[in-house]
């Protein structure tokens, strides 16, 4: 990567605060990875690299993420009443489109649940959770800053599956920067989930 993308990212340094909290003084070797768009033959040879460590219970990974990044600054303003009906990017020109009855903060809540939804699984539902996810990012756009990491994540745990492991996925909360109820609003999604072994 260009000593700009390198300086402008910093999902490292948002994490290493809470690694510290959890680990203390305890000797922890930390292996930062920046994923980028992957075709999808790149995406599973690198998934085969990875999967090994994935794998080892002396290893953890961290994948981070924020969700919905909404508003005119982040060039994304996706918008859909309903479930039914069909979405829209809002805009001044067309902000008479806001249903009372659902806010701009619950059309993203909605977004994001379909997004967390496509994620979530358990007992050999990573292949199935893979694709629900490519699908809700190429119907929504959905601008979540680590779907690449994610979709490689889920990669790794098809492979593993393949050869007999079984894992769920599970997300614990939800939290919005700002609740959304104007077109020239903002807001930044964050959503916490675990992924783990799982039994028959």
């Amino acid at each position: 990567m260009s000593e700009e993308v390198d300086e402008a990212e910093h999902s490292i340094e948002m994490h290493l605060p809470y690694i510290y909290k959890v680990w203390g003084e305890r000797d922890v070797k930390i292996v930062p990875v920046l994923v980028g768009h992957l075709p999808e033959q790149m995406n599973f040879a690198y998934a085969l690299c990875f999967a090994q460590y994935f794998a080892d219970p002396r290893t953890l990974f961290v994948i981070s993420s924020d969700f919905c990044h909404w508003g005119s600054r982040f060039q994304y303003t996706w918008y859909q009443p309903t479930s039914t009906s069909k979405g829209i990017m809002l805009s001044s020109a067309n902000k008479s489109c806001i249903e009372p009855k659902m806010p701009i903060y619950q059309s993203i809540q909605n977004l994001d649940a379909e997004g967390m939804s496509a994620i979530s699984f358990n007992k050999h539902g990573s292949r199935r959770a893979r694709q629900a996810f490519a699908m809700h990012l190429t119907k929504t756009g959905n601008t979540i800053c680590g779907r690449n990491p994610i979709l490689l994540l889920l990669t790794i745990l098809e492979i593993l599956e393949d050869r007999g492991a079984m894992f769920e996925c599970r997300f614990t909360h939800y939290k919005q920067s700002n609740a959304c109820c104007h077109v020239q609003d903002s807001s930044v999604s964050y959503a916490t989930a675990y992924i783990r072994s799982s039994t028959q």
